[in-house]
């Protein structure tokens, strides 16, 4: 998940950088639509950090 930030946020974004151009968008549009998503993602990666057993629930059930 952060490595997902990484690649839609400025200033490397390859992925915000070619979805802007595939869909003939200025950077400075296709940052304000993102901004909401990276929003929740953040707010998802700051639960995970700070509560680990949300993540890890499901592989408990391997053991």
């Amino acid at each position: 998940m952060c490595l997902a930030v990484g690649m839609i946020t400025p200033p490397y974004g390859l992925c915000m950088l070619l979805a802007s151009s595939i869909a003939k968008l200025s950077v400075s549009k296709s940052i304000v639509a993102l901004l909401p998503y990276v929003a929740v993602i953040l707010v998802t990666i700051i639960i995970v950090a700070f509560l680990p057993e949300i993540a890890l629930w499901l592989p408990s059930f391997i053991e």
